[in-house]
């Protein structure tokens, strides 16, 4: 029960750590095809998946091992992914300021010529 325990709690924080990046991406896209940058995701799917496969990597680890070598384990790599998926999602929200900030401005320029037009005519 501990070790689908850690495995549960390593699993979900390796998930949130990633949630700020997968909206980015997604925003992103939105902006792109012209809709309003309001992604989210879905986690729930993910989540189960990753339990299965933190909890059966842990009990393959603890079998050959024993339990506390699938616990450090468990932990450490969860540690390693939350703090690369941090170091991703900061990179990611700096490169999405740079691309609202760049589709603002040719946002802003498309209007502006648009409205040249309609005063031409």
């Amino acid at each position: 029960m501990l070790l689908f325990l850690t495995a549960f709690v390593c699993a979900t924080a390796v998930l949130f750590a990633g949630v700020p990046n997968a909206c980015n991406i997604a925003n992103r896209i939105h902006i792109e095809n012209g809709r309003e940058p309001n992604a989210g995701i879905a986690f729930m799917p993910e989540l189960i998946v990753m339990v299965v496969l933190w909890w059966g990597t842990g009990a393959g680890i603890r079998y050959f091992f024993g339990l506390p070598a699938s616990l450090i384990g468990l932990l450490a790599v969860s540690a390693l992914l939350v703090i690369l998926q941090i170091i991703q999602a900061r990179k990611s929200n700096r490169e999405y300021a740079l691309f609202v900030a760049e589709h603002a401005v040719a946002s802003a320029n498309k209007n502006r010529l648009e409205q040249n037009k309609d005063a031409e005519q």
